[in-house]
């Protein structure tokens, strides 16, 4: 469904990144790992078309994204960035409901109850009246996911989601986008989390793709690699349980 063929991006005066090929399956969980300023936000800005590469290309069912319509990739892509940023101070409800704008015709009225399923879904039903800047960063996440489950996109871009949640709703969260089947590409900083729940790991370093693999198998050895860095790496079940050594 999603390629990206041979993508190069200058962003702000410097090479961000450097011939990037993927393809992502459908229904497949795909993290990316990468230290700070590895370029993971960036290829996500270059997927919803906010920025125009220097060389290659990204398609969507065979499509050049940068031929699509805006309201075009809204149906194609949901997006969850790591920070709200609006100029007014919306409700839950509103800013769930922008979910659905990509769906609706001019004069249709919103299916309130797709809103409030997905705020069920999250827990945060409770939050539907209060106003957004009132909220905690973690529920603020939960909002925007709920807005992407909405949104019901087939590809979903979550830059970073769980990084102001507690354990107990990164567990939530990370469940409920495992039950989506939907082709979901996940920046993530904890490879412990994304072992854990993604199906295929991709490693940015140096503006480049380090590795792309099945997460059955990556080594301690890719790891330590990416991160420059000695590890402890421990697998207990199902569960993995990575880091930094003493």
């Amino acid at each position: 469904m999603l390629s990206i063929k041979n993508l190069s991006i200058n962003y702000g005066n410097k090479n961000t990144l450097n011939h990037i090929d993927l393809d992502f399956k459908d229904s497949n969980i795909n993290a990316i790992l990468g230290s700070n300023g590895a370029g993971k936000t960036t290829l996500f800005k270059a997927i919803l078309g906010l920025i125009k590469p220097t060389a290659g290309e990204i398609l969507i069912n065979n499509q050049n994204i940068k031929n699509l319509s805006i309201k075009q990739k809204a149906k194609l892509i949901s997006y969850m960035p790591q920070i709200l940023d609006t100029p007014f101070d919306y409700s839950v409800f509103d800013i769930v409901a922008m979910g659905l704008e990509p769906h609706r015709r001019i004069f249709d009225k919103i299916n309130k109850q797709i809103i409030y399923n997905a705020l069920e879904m999250l827990n945060i039903n409770h939050l539907s009246n209060q106003y957004i800047q009132s909220l905690s960063g973690g529920q603020k996440a939960l909002v925007l996911l709920a807005r992407c489950i909405v949104q019901n996109s087939k590809i979903m871009l979550l830059d970073e989601p769980i990084a102001y949640l507690d354990i107990k709703n990164q567990k939530l969260l990370l469940d409920i986008i495992t039950s989506l089947n939907k082709t979901i590409i996940i920046n993530i900083h904890d490879p412990s989390l994304a072992l854990d729940y993604a199906t295929n790991i991709i490693a940015l370093k140096d503006k480049k793709i380090l590795f792309n693999k099945h997460k059955t198998n990556i080594t301690l050895n890719d790891l330590e690699q990416l991160y420059e860095t000695k590890l402890n790496y421990h697998k207990l079940d199902d569960l993995h349980f990575i880091k930094v050594a003493k």
